[in-house]
């Protein structure tokens, strides 16, 4: 079993609890395998320029929210969704600054180092022993999932889209998160 979130690890264990189960935190920048160490990117020069600027765009408007993650700088604007076309100008603008990846999801942009999604994270677990054979099942509810969707349907596995019906990778639907837990539920007693 493996967790991979946009979430750091440590938001991560702070939700969850310090769970056996390999971690992938801040969409790949993070991953703690069957080793037990977290191992993380290199932080990018970019990311203290593009946090200075997102903070002084922000600034602007209480209504947009900063979140500071231990490798990237995101900004939430659902308090604020008309301004979802500003958000995105300003946060292109400091990518193309600042050499970062934009990586949009729902009612946030997020700018972080290149190269590492949730995408990479699943390639990265499925080249351990223990996940040799495995097929994978990825779940996510967020546009930042589809890179999760395509490396399981790479690796002869299914995603499952989690809310309503939107163009995606993912092979299937469930409604929202109770069914998920029911759909889980099922799978778990049917494996025991």
């Amino acid at each position: 079993m493996a967790i991979v979130s946009g979430r750091s690890i440590d938001d991560i264990i702070r939700i969850l609890g310090d769970v056996p189960w390999w971690l992938a935190g801040s969409h790949g920048l993070e991953i703690r395998g069957g080793d037990g160490i977290i191992h993380h990117q290199l932080r990018s020069s970019g990311i203290e320029r593009a946090r200075a600027a997102l903070h002084v765009f922000a600034g602007r408007d209480d209504r947009l929210i900063m979140e500071d993650k231990p490798l990237s700088v995101a900004i939430h604007y659902r308090l604020a969704p008309e301004r979802r076309n500003e958000v995105l100008t300003a946060a292109r603008m400091i990518a193309a600054d600042t050499g970062l990846d934009l990586q949009p999801g729902k009612m946030v942009i997020e700018l972080r180092p290149p190269g590492l999604d949730k995408g990479s994270a699943i390639r990265q677990f499925l080249k351990e022993p223990a996940m040799h054979h495995a097929r994978p099942v990825f779940v996510g509810d967020d546009e930042t999932d589809e890179h999760g969707f395509r490396a399981v349907a790479e690796n002869g596995g299914f995603g499952v889209l989690v809310g309503p019906e939107r163009a995606t990778r993912a092979q299937y639907r469930l409604a929202d998160v109770n069914a998920v837990r029911d759909w889980l539920g099922d799978v778990a007693e049917a494996l025991a």
